[in-house]
């Protein structure tokens, strides 16, 4: 086989399931992991966000969402019979009510199950505030400890002066910004940030020399400088008060997290219990999701309304709705096409007699004939 050659300007039509030879141009066979984008090109798909774990959802079931506006979204699962509902932005879960004819268990009180739902969710977010808490104060009792001992920083920094400063390239003058100097008379020059800490031949109350950097600084040893690394000796910078105070925060906030999720887990084990008591275990035979399994079902959102299609039910008409077709299928049999339709009142032939006659009996029932007709 040749090789076929094609100029392709993007892929940003995106997949397409029809075959090769009926794909338009930038129609691709998949996207792994990749958004395409007109105004920005083909972008790598953003990263996921963990939000929530779902309550009570199943391995498998039928998956779909339910997009009403900005802030009114919910994923939604049908499985085992039922419909499951959680808010999209939050996980949180929503009370469900199927209906009549549906299979629900007299022991199901939806009322029951809303307020516990309530609860339940009232008590995941009282656990979410006091999980916050516990960080809070686990991380203050982490820098307090932290801060109990005393330490040593380095410190060393040489900075420029440019002259002029529009041409940086020209000349340039080089000086002490942290650091130690010392000259050839033994006098130490002690900088911290830039502040000129002490002149001495003695170096001050918690300084001391470190690393020697002269050789790194020729202008500097050109002035007859020897450069050196300033150690400095920090201080505490918490008290054992301070520790013992942080230490009793952090253990309040973990008693309140701990009761929040055994609160949390007795509110959960009531809601459950309310569903399973709506568990639906048997569908009525005439129920319109007899029968439906997770592939069975379509859902379509307009507005503040989805609409549920269940594929495995066949569509047909009522038992009253079949009866009142064939009576006028009888009746446009009898009567010629010409005939004019009688009104309300007396028919207007004998002919309306003998056609009401016919398709009656057909019913398995017996009609008079109407009145006003003879023979």
């Amino acid at each position: 086989m040749s090789t076929l050659t094609q100029r392709i300007p993007n892929l940003f039509l995106g997949i397409s399931q029809q075959p090769d030879s009926r794909k338009f141009p930038g129609q691709v066979r998949d996207a792994v992991n990749t958004l395409p984008d007109f105004a920005l090109g083909m972008l790598k798909r953003p990263g996921g966000e963990f939000i929530e774990s779902l309550t009570n959802a199943t391995a498998s079931g039928r998956w779909f969402s339910i997009l009403r506006d900005q802030n009114e979204k919910y994923v939604a699962q049908y499985a085992d019979n039922v419909f499951r509902i959680w808010d999209l932005a939050t996980g949180s879960p929503h009370a469900v009510n199927m209906g009549s004819n549906t299979g629900v268990p007299g022991s199901c009180v939806i009322a029951d199950v809303k307020t516990t739902l309530a609860n339940y969710n009232a008590a995941v977010a009282v656990t979410k505030t006091r999980l916050a808490e516990l960080n809070t104060a686990q991380a203050s009792y982490a820098e307090i400890l932290a801060g109990q001992d005393a330490t040593q920083e380095e410190l060393f920094d040489v900075r420029f002066n440019y002259s002029p400063s529009s041409v940086p390239s020209s000349l340039y003058d080089t000086y002490l910004y942290s650091g130690i100097l010392k000259d050839a008379d033994g006098i130490y020059t002690v900088k911290n940030a830039d502040t000129l800490v002490s002149v001495s031949t003695t170096l001050p109350a918690g300084y001391s020399l470190g690393n020697e950097r002269t050789d790194e600084q020729p202008k500097l040893a050109a002035q007859g400088y020897r450069v050196f690394t300033a150690i400095h000796d920090v201080a505490a910078a918490n008290t054992p008060a301070e520790l013992s105070a942080a230490l009793a925060a952090m253990n309040t906030a973990q008693t309140n997290y701990d009761n929040a999720v055994a609160d949390e887990a007795t509110k959960l084990g009531l809601y459950n219990a309310e569903i399973a008591d709506c568990a639906i275990t048997t569908v009525p035979a005439n129920a319109y999701l007899k029968d439906a399994s997770p592939d069975d079902i379509e859902v379509l959102t307009l507005n503040d309304y989805t609409f549920v299609l269940n594929k495995a039910k066949v569509v047909e008409r009522t038992k009253k709705e079949k009866e009142a077709e064939a009576r006028w299928e009888g009746a446009s049999r009898c009567l010629p096409a010409n005939w004019p339709i009688p009104s309300r009142g007396r028919p207007s032939s004998c002919s309306w007699a003998y056609c009401w006659s016919a398709v009656a009996p057909a019913r398995g029932r017996t009609s008079p004939k109407p009145s006003g007709c003879t023979g």
